[in-house]
């Protein structure tokens, strides 16, 4: 109870804790031949680690090797595709199309054309079509109330 806080209402009083620190047991200390082998163990490691951490680098650097391969594949594909399309539009615009030639023909109709160098579309001649006429149907009649029908009028008050 040596220190006391004080406030303006209350007083808390605050206690002194002693706490004992243990110490903490020295080791033994380890023989010369101990220590030669700890000393030839940690070089084995480190050893080991450097060669698996080399041996991470080369991996690494054939999977980015591969990745820019892959990509560089995919731009010159892409790049390709438009390429042909591209040179398709032009062989399509640049080619000589025929001259298109429509006959019309019925039975009546005997000519001696050449149609070897043109396309050629033959086309039958239609009949007019004959127009529709549009039936209406009447209204329908409405039908005539039966003896049921004024007797439930009658009931309900529709009369």
């Amino acid at each position: 109870m040596d220190n006391v806080e004080k406030t303006e209402s209350e007083t808390i009083e605050v206690e002194k804790v002693e706490v004992k620190i243990e110490e903490v047991k020295k080791r033994k200390p380890l023989s010369e031949e101990s220590l030669e082998k700890l000393k030839l163990a940690r070089e084995k490691a480190n050893a080991k680690r450097k060669e698996l951490a080399q041996e991470r680098a080369v991996e690494k650097e054939k999977l980015i090797q591969e990745r820019m391969e892959q990509v560089q594949l995919s731009k010159k594909e892409k790049l390709d595709k438009q390429v042909n399309k591209e040179a398709k539009k032009r062989v399509v615009a640049t080619k000589k199309r025929k001259d298109t030639v429509v006959v019309e023909y019925s039975s009546t109709d005997s000519e001696d054309i050449d149609f070897e160098e043109a396309r050629v579309m033959f086309v039958k001649k239609d009949r007019p079509k004959k127009e529709s006429v549009e039936v209406k149907e009447p209204p329908p009649v409405p039908r005539q109330p039966d003896a049921v029908d004024l007797a439930y009028m009658s009931m309900f008050g529709r009369i």
